[in-house]
Protein backbone atom coordinates (compact mmCIF):
# COMPACT_ATOMS: atom_id res chain seq x y z
CA UNK A 1 0.00 0.00 0.00
CA UNK A 2 1.62 3.24 -1.03
CA UNK A 3 2.28 6.01 1.96
CA UNK A 4 -0.73 8.01 0.51
CA UNK A 5 -3.06 5.92 1.01
CA UNK A 6 -2.02 5.02 4.28
CA UNK A 7 -1.90 9.22 5.01
CA UNK A 8 -5.87 9.23 4.14
CA UNK A 9 -6.27 5.86 5.98
CA UNK A 10 -4.92 7.89 9.15
CA UNK A 11 -7.13 10.95 8.76
CA UNK A 12 -10.21 8.38 8.26
CA UNK A 13 -9.32 7.69 12.43
CA UNK A 14 -9.20 11.62 13.56
CA UNK A 15 -11.76 13.31 15.13
CA UNK A 16 -12.71 17.24 14.10
CA UNK A 17 -9.99 18.11 16.72
CA UNK A 18 -6.88 16.12 14.99
CA UNK A 19 -7.07 13.44 17.65
CA UNK A 20 -7.86 9.70 17.03
CA UNK A 21 -10.73 8.45 17.76
CA UNK A 22 -9.13 4.83 19.06
CA UNK A 23 -5.47 3.76 18.23
CA UNK A 24 -4.93 3.94 14.83
CA UNK A 25 -3.76 0.56 13.31
CA UNK A 26 -0.34 0.85 12.13
CA UNK A 27 0.80 0.70 8.58
CA UNK A 28 1.72 -3.33 8.62
CA UNK A 29 -1.91 -4.04 10.11
CA UNK A 30 -3.23 -1.73 7.27
CA UNK A 31 -1.45 -3.57 4.47
CA UNK A 32 -2.71 -7.09 5.87
CA UNK A 33 -6.03 -5.83 6.07
CA UNK A 34 -6.16 -4.59 2.55
CA UNK A 35 -4.47 -7.92 1.52
CA UNK A 36 -7.67 -9.61 3.39
CA UNK A 37 -10.26 -7.50 1.55
CA UNK A 38 -8.46 -8.20 -1.75
CA UNK A 39 -8.49 -12.34 -1.22
CA UNK A 40 -12.07 -11.79 -0.20
CA UNK A 41 -12.91 -10.37 -2.96
CA UNK A 42 -11.19 -12.22 -6.11
CA UNK A 43 -12.59 -15.29 -3.85
CA UNK A 44 -16.07 -13.80 -4.78
CA UNK A 45 -15.82 -13.17 -7.83
CA UNK A 46 -14.22 -16.59 -8.79
CA UNK A 47 -17.86 -18.03 -7.19
CA UNK A 48 -19.88 -15.59 -9.11
CA UNK A 49 -17.98 -16.92 -12.01
CA UNK A 50 -18.56 -20.32 -11.57
CA UNK A 51 -22.25 -20.47 -10.86
CA UNK A 52 -22.74 -18.49 -13.98
CA UNK A 53 -21.23 -21.09 -15.46
CA UNK A 54 -22.91 -23.78 -13.92
CA UNK A 55 -26.29 -21.95 -15.15
CA UNK A 56 -25.07 -21.55 -18.68
CA UNK A 57 -24.28 -25.56 -18.67
CA UNK A 58 -28.13 -25.97 -17.40
CA UNK A 59 -29.64 -23.88 -19.38
CA UNK A 60 -27.50 -25.44 -22.29
CA UNK A 61 -29.02 -28.92 -20.91
CA UNK A 62 -32.51 -28.14 -21.10
CA UNK A 63 -31.98 -26.37 -24.79
CA UNK A 64 -30.97 -29.54 -25.84
CA UNK A 65 -33.76 -32.09 -24.64
CA UNK A 66 -35.92 -29.62 -25.81
CA UNK A 67 -34.31 -30.44 -29.02
CA UNK A 68 -34.25 -33.73 -28.65
CA UNK A 69 -37.91 -33.86 -27.91
CA UNK A 70 -39.73 -31.41 -29.98
CA UNK A 71 -41.73 -29.99 -26.86
CA UNK A 72 -40.87 -26.57 -25.37
CA UNK A 73 -40.74 -27.25 -21.31
CA UNK A 74 -41.74 -31.37 -21.51
CA UNK A 75 -39.09 -33.94 -20.59
CA UNK A 76 -37.77 -36.13 -23.65
CA UNK A 77 -38.38 -39.24 -24.45
CA UNK A 78 -37.56 -42.14 -21.79
CA UNK A 79 -36.07 -45.10 -23.02
CA UNK A 80 -37.31 -48.64 -21.07
CA UNK A 81 -35.62 -51.22 -20.71
CA UNK A 82 -36.04 -54.03 -23.33
CA UNK A 83 -37.59 -56.80 -22.41
CA UNK A 84 -36.79 -60.52 -23.67
CA UNK A 85 -39.47 -61.70 -26.22
CA UNK A 86 -41.69 -64.55 -25.74
CA UNK A 87 -43.50 -66.67 -27.86
CA UNK A 88 -46.81 -68.75 -27.36
CA UNK A 89 -47.29 -70.57 -24.13
CA UNK A 90 -49.09 -74.20 -24.13
CA UNK A 91 -51.65 -74.24 -21.25
CA UNK A 92 -48.84 -75.65 -18.53
CA UNK A 93 -47.44 -72.00 -18.90
CA UNK A 94 -44.14 -73.41 -21.05
CA UNK A 95 -43.40 -72.38 -24.42
CA UNK A 96 -44.50 -74.65 -27.37
CA UNK A 97 -41.55 -76.82 -28.90
CA UNK A 98 -39.91 -74.94 -32.10
CA UNK A 99 -42.20 -75.87 -35.08
CA UNK A 100 -45.79 -76.66 -33.66
CA UNK A 101 -48.23 -73.75 -33.60
CA UNK A 102 -51.08 -72.61 -31.47
CA UNK A 103 -54.70 -72.45 -32.54
CA UNK A 104 -57.65 -70.26 -30.54
CA UNK A 105 -60.04 -73.33 -31.57
CA UNK A 106 -60.09 -76.61 -30.14
CA UNK A 107 -61.07 -79.94 -32.11
CA UNK A 108 -64.70 -81.17 -31.43
CA UNK A 109 -64.39 -83.80 -28.54
CA UNK A 110 -65.62 -87.24 -29.09
CA UNK A 111 -68.81 -86.32 -26.93
CA UNK A 112 -69.88 -83.57 -29.72
CA UNK A 113 -72.60 -84.45 -32.50
CA UNK A 114 -70.78 -82.80 -35.45
CA UNK A 115 -71.62 -83.43 -39.47
CA UNK A 116 -68.43 -85.56 -39.00
CA UNK A 117 -69.87 -88.08 -36.26
CA UNK A 118 -70.30 -91.74 -37.80
CA UNK A 119 -73.58 -93.16 -38.30
CA UNK A 120 -74.31 -96.62 -37.11
CA UNK A 121 -77.28 -99.26 -36.88
CA UNK A 122 -77.69 -97.42 -33.65
CA UNK A 123 -76.94 -93.97 -33.81
CA UNK A 124 -74.83 -91.37 -34.66
CA UNK A 125 -71.80 -90.43 -32.39
CA UNK A 126 -72.80 -89.77 -29.07
CA UNK A 127 -76.60 -89.38 -30.12
CA UNK A 128 -78.46 -92.75 -29.71
CA UNK A 129 -81.94 -94.06 -31.39
CA UNK A 130 -84.41 -94.23 -28.57
CA UNK A 131 -83.06 -90.82 -26.71
CA UNK A 132 -85.40 -88.53 -25.84
CA UNK A 133 -85.03 -84.74 -27.83
CA UNK A 134 -83.44 -83.59 -24.65
CA UNK A 135 -81.36 -86.48 -23.87
CA UNK A 136 -80.05 -86.19 -27.41
CA UNK A 137 -79.05 -82.53 -27.09
CA UNK A 138 -77.09 -83.34 -23.82
CA UNK A 139 -75.14 -85.96 -25.45
CA UNK A 140 -74.56 -84.61 -28.39
CA UNK A 141 -73.69 -80.58 -27.31
CA UNK A 142 -76.13 -79.08 -29.57
CA UNK A 143 -80.37 -77.62 -29.99
CA UNK A 144 -82.05 -79.51 -31.75
CA UNK A 145 -84.89 -77.38 -33.63
CA UNK A 146 -88.31 -78.26 -35.03
CA UNK A 147 -88.90 -78.49 -38.50
CA UNK A 148 -92.84 -77.61 -37.74
CA UNK A 149 -94.48 -80.31 -39.36
CA UNK A 150 -96.13 -82.97 -37.27
CA UNK A 151 -97.77 -86.08 -38.22
CA UNK A 152 -99.87 -87.34 -35.56
CA UNK A 153 -96.58 -89.14 -33.03
CA UNK A 154 -94.59 -88.69 -35.44
CA UNK A 155 -91.72 -85.35 -36.34
CA UNK A 156 -88.54 -84.19 -37.18
CA UNK A 157 -85.86 -81.95 -35.46
CA UNK A 158 -82.74 -81.05 -36.86
CA UNK A 159 -79.32 -79.66 -35.42
CA UNK A 160 -79.55 -75.65 -35.33
CA UNK A 161 -76.86 -73.71 -37.81
CA UNK A 162 -76.17 -76.80 -40.27
CA UNK A 163 -77.52 -76.24 -43.07
CA UNK A 164 -75.96 -76.48 -45.97
CA UNK A 165 -76.08 -74.87 -49.82
CA UNK A 166 -77.33 -77.16 -52.76
CA UNK A 167 -78.00 -75.63 -55.59
CA UNK A 168 -80.53 -72.64 -54.86
CA UNK A 169 -81.83 -74.14 -51.70
CA UNK A 170 -80.38 -74.50 -47.99
CA UNK A 171 -81.01 -77.83 -46.90
CA UNK A 172 -80.25 -79.70 -43.29
CA UNK A 173 -77.64 -82.32 -44.28
CA UNK A 174 -79.09 -84.17 -40.81
CA UNK A 175 -82.65 -84.82 -39.73
CA UNK A 176 -83.76 -86.92 -36.67
CA UNK A 177 -87.42 -88.57 -37.09
CA UNK A 178 -89.11 -88.58 -33.50
CA UNK A 179 -91.59 -91.13 -32.82
CA UNK A 180 -93.04 -91.17 -29.62
CA UNK A 181 -91.26 -88.59 -28.19
CA UNK A 182 -87.95 -90.79 -29.00
CA UNK A 183 -85.61 -90.56 -31.85
CA UNK A 184 -86.32 -93.28 -33.88
CA UNK A 185 -83.59 -92.61 -36.87
CA UNK A 186 -81.38 -90.17 -38.75
CA UNK A 187 -81.87 -89.08 -42.17
CA UNK A 188 -78.61 -88.05 -44.07
CA UNK A 189 -79.56 -86.10 -47.49
CA UNK A 190 -76.58 -84.15 -48.06
CA UNK A 191 -72.94 -83.62 -46.95
CA UNK A 192 -69.89 -85.84 -46.09
CA UNK A 193 -71.25 -87.68 -43.28
CA UNK A 194 -70.09 -90.95 -43.52
CA UNK A 195 -70.99 -94.20 -41.57
CA UNK A 196 -68.72 -96.08 -39.53
CA UNK A 197 -67.24 -98.05 -42.48
CA UNK A 198 -66.82 -95.05 -44.24
CA UNK A 199 -69.09 -94.75 -46.61
CA UNK A 200 -71.36 -91.52 -47.33
CA UNK A 201 -72.99 -89.88 -50.20
CA UNK A 202 -71.26 -90.50 -53.38
CA UNK A 203 -69.94 -94.21 -52.34
CA UNK A 204 -70.22 -96.93 -55.38
CA UNK A 205 -72.52 -99.47 -54.61
CA UNK A 206 -69.25 -101.73 -54.80
CA UNK A 207 -67.96 -99.75 -51.55
CA UNK A 208 -70.84 -100.47 -49.72
CA UNK A 209 -70.64 -104.17 -50.60
CA UNK A 210 -67.21 -104.33 -49.81
CA UNK A 211 -67.44 -102.22 -46.57
CA UNK A 212 -70.38 -104.80 -45.51
CA UNK A 213 -69.56 -107.79 -46.87
CA UNK A 214 -72.35 -110.53 -46.72
CA UNK A 215 -74.65 -108.16 -45.03
CA UNK A 216 -76.15 -106.24 -48.15
CA UNK A 217 -79.61 -106.87 -49.70
CA UNK A 218 -80.83 -104.83 -52.70
CA UNK A 219 -84.88 -103.98 -53.37
CA UNK A 220 -86.47 -101.26 -54.43
CA UNK A 221 -89.33 -98.56 -52.15
CA UNK A 222 -92.55 -98.15 -53.01
CA UNK A 223 -91.24 -95.41 -55.63
CA UNK A 224 -89.10 -97.58 -57.11
CA UNK A 225 -85.85 -96.14 -55.37
CA UNK A 226 -83.15 -98.75 -55.80
CA UNK A 227 -82.14 -99.38 -51.95
CA UNK A 228 -79.33 -101.22 -50.23
CA UNK A 229 -79.92 -102.44 -46.95
CA UNK A 230 -77.71 -103.22 -44.26
CA UNK A 231 -78.70 -106.04 -41.39
CA UNK A 232 -76.10 -105.50 -38.65
CA UNK A 233 -73.70 -108.12 -37.42
CA UNK A 234 -74.01 -108.06 -33.84
CA UNK A 235 -77.66 -109.51 -33.07
CA UNK A 236 -78.10 -106.90 -30.23
CA UNK A 237 -78.92 -104.73 -33.10
CA UNK A 238 -81.21 -107.02 -34.95
CA UNK A 239 -84.04 -104.78 -35.07
CA UNK A 240 -81.73 -101.54 -36.65
CA UNK A 241 -81.05 -101.26 -39.94
CA UNK A 242 -79.06 -98.75 -42.23
CA UNK A 243 -80.40 -98.06 -45.40
CA UNK A 244 -78.48 -96.30 -48.96
CA UNK A 245 -80.76 -94.46 -51.85
CA UNK A 246 -78.67 -95.51 -55.14
CA UNK A 247 -79.20 -93.88 -58.26
CA UNK A 248 -78.05 -97.54 -59.65
CA UNK A 249 -74.11 -96.54 -59.13
CA UNK A 250 -73.58 -94.46 -56.22
CA UNK A 251 -75.21 -93.60 -52.75
CA UNK A 252 -77.48 -90.26 -53.15
CA UNK A 253 -78.73 -90.34 -49.41
CA UNK A 254 -79.01 -93.17 -46.51
CA UNK A 255 -80.85 -93.34 -43.22
CA UNK A 256 -80.27 -95.64 -39.93
CA UNK A 257 -82.60 -96.12 -37.04
CA UNK A 258 -84.85 -98.86 -35.84
CA UNK A 259 -87.42 -100.76 -37.88
CA UNK A 260 -90.00 -100.11 -39.11
CA UNK A 261 -89.35 -95.91 -38.88
CA UNK A 262 -86.17 -97.03 -40.96
CA UNK A 263 -88.05 -98.12 -43.89
CA UNK A 264 -90.58 -95.43 -44.17
CA UNK A 265 -89.87 -94.32 -47.54
CA UNK A 266 -91.71 -90.84 -46.85
CA UNK A 267 -90.27 -90.44 -43.48
CA UNK A 268 -93.28 -88.80 -40.88
CA UNK A 269 -96.07 -88.63 -44.13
Amino acid sequence: MRDDQLRARLLAYADEGGQPRRPAPSPAALRRRGYRALAAATAAAVLLVGLAGGAAVVVAGRAGGQRDSGLVGQPGPVTLPSQPATGPTSPSGTPPPPGTTTSSSAPASDGQLTPGSPVTPTGIGPVSFGMTIKQAERAGGVRLVGLGDTFGACSYVVPAGWKLRAGDLLVDPVAFMVTGARIARVDVQAGQTPTSAGIGIGSTEPQVRQAYPGRVTVGRNLYGTRLLTVVPADPAQASHRIVFASDGQKVTSFTAGRLPEVNAPEGCS
